[in-house]
């Protein structure tokens, strides 16, 4: 008779190497465009799965707000703009993950904040 226990690391290796493998094909890079002069905001996220885009104008925006992923007693913290729009739904812009200079800085986020903030407030 076997012991259930002893599968017991063999099964978490199958669920680590799944994630692994989930999180390497929805990996990729997202390149953000911010046009004050057409007052729209133009994202393109590309991974291993296809290309994604979308555009969301200015008067769609309600707040912008600044998300966090990661726990700051490990030092390791990503911050990004988090858009809450007028349907409710919240966007990330400069998503975690995407490896944005300046996004383990909140200071520096914060000025992204900011400057979009100045763009959507200018008639």
């Amino acid at each position: 008779m076997t012991n259930p226990n002893a599968y017991a690391g063999f099964y978490l290796g199958v669920l680590l190497l799944f994630i692994g493998a989930a999180s390497f094909l929805v990996s990729g890079r997202q390149k953000v465009v911010i046009d004050p002069a057409t007052r729209l905001i133009e994202i393109e996220d590309v991974n291993y799965l296809g290309t994604k885009s979308r555009t969301i104008p200015f008067s769609d925006i309600n707040e912008i707000n600044i998300g966090y992923l990661g726990k700051q007693s490990n030092f390791v913290t990503w911050y990004y703009l988090a858009l809450k729009l007028k349907s409710g739904e919240t966007y990330p812009l400069f998503a975690p993950g995407r490896f944005y200079e300046g996004g383990s800085d909140r200071a520096t986020v914060m000025g992204w904040q900011q400057r979009l903030q100045d763009q959507i407030n200018r008639a």
